[in-house]
């Protein structure tokens, strides 16, 4: 049987991924933006409009999907990697500050490095209609355990 110390230092050696779960609201995103689309082509008296605008609003937002799904971070021992549209790597000797702002509806981590850069984390985010606030509050916590544990 292993004690609390010994899960929290086999748990440290591994690299914990944090994402935004929204795989939830595509489905429902999607049907609401086919809807409207066939309503914006029945107030113009043409369905066929409405399906080709509304195929081209689909494809617009979905085309960047894999970017929004893969967004996020990776905590290590070695330190933070960020995910986006281009990877960033960080020691946690380089972080110097971890704050939670609020933006547009949203609340936000945002890592300050010691030279000044403010890099706003895509994930964990708490919104409105976060399903999960609980998960939030476990991400933004092993965050800041990881920060404080080896920023050396």
């Amino acid at each position: 049987m292993t004690s609390y110390i010994d899960s929290r230092l086999l748990a440290a050696t591994r690299t914990r991924k944090i994402r935004n779960d929204i795989r939830g609201e595509l489905p429902l995103s999607g049907l609401v933006l086919l809807l409207c689309s066939v309503a914006f082509g029945l107030a113009r008296r043409d369905v066929a409009a409405g399906l080709v605008f509304g195929g081209a609003v689909l494809a617009a937002v979905c085309l960047p999907l894999p970017l929004l799904l893969r967004a996020g971070a990776d905590l290590s021992p070695l330190g933070l990697e960020l995910h986006g549209l281009r990877r960033r790597r960080l020691a946690w000797a380089e972080v110097q500050l971890l704050t939670a702002e609020r933006s547009r509806g949203s609340v936000r981590v945002v890592v300050w490095t010691v030279r000044g850069e403010r890099l706003p984390l895509r994930a964990p985010t708490l919104t409105r209609w976060t399903r999960r606030r609980d998960r939030y509050v476990d991400d933004l916590r092993a965050i800041e355990w990881y920060w404080h544990t080896y920023r050396g």
